[in-house]
């Protein structure tokens, strides 16, 4: 009984199809903003902080990443996966637009 169980089992992880690389799409922009002559405190409340709330607000997004230094900001916005990348883009530029 236990030398059947470990052959069916053994047969079962040869035969179950893999892919290698799966082609998992995950869309994903990167916005970088200057903000000239502002300390990263001043750029966080002016520039990121209300950057990070529109985008937020557009659909599919996931996860916003965002970091402030002296005189720019920096957000990466990652959308759901399998979102089109081309229509993340363009709700994207029309929000922040």
């Amino acid at each position: 009984m236990v030398l059947a169980s470990l052959l069916l089992g053994g047969f079962a992880v040869l035969m179950t199809p893999r892919d290698e690389e799966p082609q998992i799409v995950v869309p994903m922009i990167d916005l970088m903003l200057q903000a000239l002559g502002l300390s990263a405190r001043e750029v966080e409340q002016r520039v990121t902080a209300p950057m990070e709330k529109l985008l937020w607000e557009i659909l599919g997004v996931e996860y916003v990443y965002s970091t402030s230094s002296p005189g720019e900001t920096l957000a990466i916005v990652r959308f759901l996966v399998g979102q089109d990348e081309e229509e993340t883009i363009l709700r994207s530029y029309n929000k922040l637009y």
